[in-house]
């Protein structure tokens, strides 16, 4: 009598629905498929997927780092700004090589034929300076 009763419990859980002719085996089944399609579709392909966070972390550090880079050089360039804002002999030096400017007194004079050794960087970035104009107009030859 035992036996009979667990051979009837183990029996396939298959009941038809009287409407649909389908039974919830195949239901299950199929919704389980179903589920599983929808979570890999969500991992794997969506815009939220691990590879497109996985992207999106790597560009985010990327970008603080560089952020930082530009930060240091930033308060680098403010201190040096600030420095040579307060630096006089830097401004008047400056004043006196790219303006041509002189103090009350002074008298300025030009060398004519006179060729440095070897150009400053500034003169190579600023092109012709002040004072090869002037030799220019004097003496109608350029200064090389």
């Amino acid at each position: 009598m035992q036996y009979s009763k667990e051979k009837r419990h183990s029996r396939r859980f298959s009941i038809k629905f009287p409407d649909i002719g389908v039974s919830v085996d195949r239901i299950v089944t199929l919704t389980s498929l179903f589920l599983l399609f929808v979570f890999l579709n969500t991992v794997f392909l969506s815009e939220k997927s691990v590879f497109v966070l996985k992207e999106k972390i790597e560009l985010q550090q990327s970008l603080q780092k560089q952020m930082e880079q530009l930060s240091k050089e930033n308060k680098k360039l403010s201190s040096q700004i600030e420095y040579l804002k307060s630096d006089s002999f830097y401004i008047e030096k400056k004043a006196r090589e790219e303006l041509g400017l002189m103090r009350e007194g002074e008298e300025i004079y030009i060398l004519v034929g006179y060729k440095p050794l070897s150009p400053r960087p500034s003169e190579e970035i600023s092109g012709e300076r002040w004072i090869d104009k002037i030799v220019s107009k004097y003496t109608g030859l350029k200064n090389e």
